[in-house]
Order: structure tokens, then sequence, then C-alpha cells
């Protein structure tokens, strides 16, 4: 008998590394966003080191920091497979799982976890504080953690890298936390993007509609409520079930983390809920004598309390124009 017979052919090697290339592509993109909006918002801080500035501050880096990791080590499992491997199927399936692919999964666990946590502190503060609320969410975030991390355990315990690809038959009683752990994170980042989406639209709400808002409103509850994201783990899982026998499925999971980070940091720069949870103030408006004012805003009685003394009876030019900043911005792209 032919021994070349014998041996069973090696499938072709695109369904196995092009996905981390292509992932690692995506992730990257999306960093370099995340990387803009964390700038962003760590410049609209401002100096000090208040408890209320400080911690913000604290989080959005780590979160930059873990969605780094990931990005280094996807990068890493690139060059590892396509320029160390080239492509060889044969030793990549006979070499031990490599750090990087385990860094991937533990990093954007994390990220997740700070991020979840995040728009979940959001939505319980701006739905009254239940403590139900905040019980079930907090649950659900660390049972989510709990079963991800695990899955990165198992693996990391594997001696060939051709188990990562055939759960269903190398991992045995592993198969559970594959799929449980994604089911998990897809039910609750289904929670928290429905009650992102009905904070948003509170804070929205108001007889000034235009046609452009039919438009743009779709795409900032998509981003801003993590609507992307979720059907970025949706889709892990169906393409996990439809091509259980690759890493297609992996390279979709790459970016997962990046892309829920960059929702994350958008939408705290957009100060949606921010504007909503702020006192109101007493307003006034004030004009200089002989001189022709445009009003594109109110201005803060408090601030200019100071400025009375130069009031005047003479008559003033004034002319009034649209007086719908806040408006403006929540109805455009943000």
């Amino acid at each position: 008998m032919d021994p070349a017979a014998a041996t069973p052919a090696l499938p072709a090697p695109a369904p196995y590394v092009a996905p981390f290339l292509i992932g690692t592509v995506v992730s990257a993109i999306f960093f370099g966003v995340l990387s803009l909006q964390a700038f962003v918002f760590v410049q609209a801080q401002g100096p000090g080191l208040a408890p209320g500035r400080a911690r913000p501050r604290v989080v959005v880096v780590l979160i930059w920091l873990l969605n780094a990791l990931n990005l280094f080590s996807a990068a890493w499992s690139s060059y590892l497979f396509m320029v160390t491997y080239f492509g060889n199927l044969e030793r990549l399936f006979t070499a031990a799982i490599p750090w990087s692919v385990v860094s991937i999964i533990v990093s954007g666990a994390l990220s997740n976890c700070l991020v979840q946590s995040w728009f979940a502190w959001s939505v319980w503060t701006h739905y009254g504080r239940h403590p139900a609320v905040g019980a079930l969410l907090a649950g659900g975030i660390l049972l989510t953690l709990s079963f991800i991390l695990a899955l990165a355990s198992k693996a990391a315990t594997l001696r060939e890298f051709s188990a990562l690809h055939a759960v269903d038959r190398v991992l045995g009683g592993a198969k559970w936390l594959l799929y449980t752990g994604s089911a998990l994170d897809f039910v609750l980042n289904l929670g928290l993007s429905v009650g992102m989406a009905l904070c948003l639209a509170r804070t929205r709400r108001s007889p000034l509609y235009r046609w452009d808002y039919l438009v743009t409103a779709p795409v900032v509850y998509m981003s801003h409520a993590g609507l992307f994201c979720l059907a970025e783990a949706f889709l892990v899982i169906v393409v996990r079930v439809l091509r259980p026998d690759d890493f297609i499925y992996f390279g979709v999971f790459i970016p997962y983390s990046t892309m829920y980070a960059t929702a994350l940091v958008g939408f705290l720069n957009s100060g949606a809920l921010a504007d909503a949870a702020a006192p109101a103030k007493p307003y006034a408006l004030r004009a200089m004598p002989g001189r022709a004012h445009v009003l594109s805003g109110f201005v803060d009685a408090e601030a200019e309390a100071e400025s009375d003394a130069r009031a005047t009876p003479e008559p003033l030019a004034v002319r009034v124009e649209t007086v719908v900043e806040k408006e403006k911005r929540m109805t455009g792209l943000l």
C-alpha cells in the first residue's frame, strides 16, 4: 500500500491562516479609532487628580492597554502562522497553542468586562438604581467573564493546536465552555444594548425632529448602544456552529473587544446621558448696547452675575437666531 495514499491530505491553509490576518487588520483599524477617542476623552477630563476625574481616565487607559495587548497578540499570531510556520498546517496542528492565542482571549475578556461594567453602571444609574437590576447585571458580567477565562485556561493546557479547531472532538467536556460563554456574552450584550438604546431614546426625545434624524438616529444607536458589537457576538456563534473545523470564527472574534471599547469611549465623548443627568440651571440673556448680537446659545446667569453692573437703558440692537444648540448636537452624528 502506498504510504502517501494512506496519509490523509491536509486541507487548504486559507481557512486556518487567513482569518488571523484579516481579524488583525480589522482590529488595527478599530484600535486607531479607539486611540483617538481615548485621547479626546482624557484631554476633555482636564488636569487634576480629583476622584471624579481620575477614575474615568484610569479605566479608559486600562481598556486601551488591554486592547493594545490584544492587537499585539493578534499580530504576533499572524506572524507566527504566516512567516514562522509559512502556512504549514502540519506544523501548525502539531505545535502547542502559542501564548498569543490565549492572550487574545484573556485580554478581550477583561476589556469586555470593563466595558460591560461601564454600560451596566450607566443603565443602572439612569433607571433609578434598583438593587435587583444591579445584581442581575453584575452577576451576568462576572458569570460571562468566568466562563471565558475558564475556556482560556483550558486552551492553555492543550498540547496541540489542532485541538482549538476541533473542540467537539478533542476538548470533550470543554465544548460547553465555548458555547455557554459565547451565549452568555450575547445575552448580556443584548440586555445592555436594549437598556442603552432606551436611555438614548429618552435623552434624545424632542418635538423638534428633522428628516435627517431618520438617518442619523439609527447610526447613533448602533454605534453608541453597542448594537454593532451585539451583531459581532452573534456572528461568532453562528460561524462557529456552521464551520466548526476551521479558524474563521476566531478571526471574527479578534476585533470584538476593540469594537466594543470603541463604542464605549465614543459614547462617553458624546456626553449623551451626561447632558440629561446635569441639573437645571437658571439662564439669562445679556447684550451690549449699540451692537448687533447673534445669540447662538444661553449665557449662564450665575457665571455672568458680575456683568450686571454694565447694564444700560440705551437702546439695544439684537438679532436672535436659532437657539437649539443641544438639539443640533443630539440630532447630528455625535
